[in-house]
């Protein structure tokens, strides 16, 4: 009779346990999020392990591998400058878009729509780029009229849509002062945005053409502290 009853208890013990550990094993699956990509299990706070390319360990033993760029940001700035600026633009550094595979790098333009943050999106399936304008509350106008420097010299800023790809390396006098130069859309039309800096500086150089309009030597020298 007390050989049942032992046998008994340690029956119920058993069971007692396998109950115990099995609420425990199920509240600690619970407990885990699921994880499908080494973001989520980056995002999550697991162990990453210092390998190339990455991973990322979750408690069940599972690792998952970090997905590198298909271009580096190198390469997808060489394309971004072919294909989305021209001469006195600039591009930020770049970051890399997993989801879509793309490289994104916002652009300083001359000229952009009101109310939008452009930024030229490079392809790394494609190799090709475009720009993103980013309007948030504007209507973009589908035909946007082009509006840049037409001509490359002197103190006489041409505002139009017909912008040189490139400029001879010829030098006049003034074109220090170009670089407070730009044209924008105002009131519809493409003209010079006002600039206090280039006006102080083309009459300085007004200037120095009337004291040395015989010495370009000295001309040159003059002119040459009018845009520091």
């Amino acid at each position: 009779m007390q050989d049942k009853r032992t046998t008994y208890l340690i029956l119920a013990i058993l069971v007692v346990a396998g109950l115990v550990y099995g609420f425990i094993s199920y509240d600690k699956q619970q407990a885990v999020p699921q994880i499908s990509s080494f973001t989520e299990c980056l995002e999550a706070g697991y162990p990453v392990m210092e390998s190339y390319p990455r991973q990322c360990a979750v408690p069940d033993g599972e690792t998952f591998t970090e997905e590198l760029p298909v271009m580096s940001e190198a390469e997808a700035r060489v394309i971004a400058e072919n294909s989305c600026i021209k001469s006195g633009e600039s591009l930020s550094s770049g970051y890399y878009n997993e989801n879509s595979q793309t490289w994104w790098f916002d652009a300083n333009l001359n000229a952009s729509p009101a109310g939008c943050g452009p930024a030229c999106v490079v392809s790394a399936d494609t190799k090709t780029a475009e720009i993103n304008w980013r309007c948030t509350g504007a209507i973009v106008d589908p035909n946007p009229i082009a509006c840049g420097i037409e001509n490359c010299h002197g103190l006489d800023i041409v505002c139009g849509p017909n912008v040189p790809e490139a400029c001879t390396m010829m030098y006049m006098a003034g074109d220090n002062c170009r670089q407070f130069a730009s044209c924008e859309i105002l009131d519809g039309t493409c003209q010079m945005a006002p600039s206090s800096e280039f006006e102080n500086c083309k009459a300085c150089v007004e200037d120095c053409e009337s004291d040395f309009a015989e010495d370009p030597t000295e001309l040159f020298a003059c002119e040459s502290s009018c845009a520091a």
